[in-house]
């Protein structure tokens, strides 16, 4: 029962990050707090595995701190990416999902993620007014279906079942 509910929490709020995002480019901060909350909780009473949560979190440092540096180089300047390049919005999805997964899920999620995300606005960008990519609301709704399935199958678990 506690499983059905943190994981109905979990799709409402990514539902609503889709909707914002693809709508407007911005997502309420109440939705990253409601996904933390949840995923936080789900990590605690199903894996308890902090380990993994703060290597994910370190990778995606890494990735963010990667990015910056190129991007700076790039521009022969220092560049704010969360003005240019990168929405804070990705970046709090990205640290409120983190709970959810093993450090090798969370890798392959960043990685197929990015890939479903880059398909999804080829796929819509004509249809989009707007020249940004909502990068957290096509990761939403890629997390969605894996939850999804994730939950249908009821023996499957992302922090305690690895991919890779």
């Amino acid at each position: 029962m506690v499983n059905f509910i943190l994981h109905t929490i979990i799709l409402l709020g990514l539902f609503a990050c889709v909707y914002q995002d693809i709508k407007d480019r911005m997502i309420h901060v109440l939705w990253f707090v409601v996904i933390f909350s949840a995923t936080i909780s789900v990590n605690y009473v199903f894996a308890n595995n902090w380990f993994d949560t703060l290597l994910s979190l370190i990778f995606l440092g890494v990735n963010v701190s990667v990015l910056f540096v190129y991007i700076s180089l790039k521009n022969k300047k220092i560049t704010n990416i969360l003005e240019t390049h990168l929405g804070l919005g990705d970046i709090l999805f990205f640290i409120a999902v983190i709970p959810l997964f093993s450090v090798r899920n969370f890798v392959l999620f960043f990685i197929l993620g990015m890939f479903v995300s880059m398909t999804l606005h080829l796929l819509f960008n004509r249809f989009q007014k707007h020249l940004t990519i909502p990068l957290a609301g096509y990761l939403s709704l890629f997390l969605i279906s894996i939850l999804s399935y994730s939950f249908i199958s009821s023996n499957y678990s992302l922090l305690k079942t690895d991919l890779l």
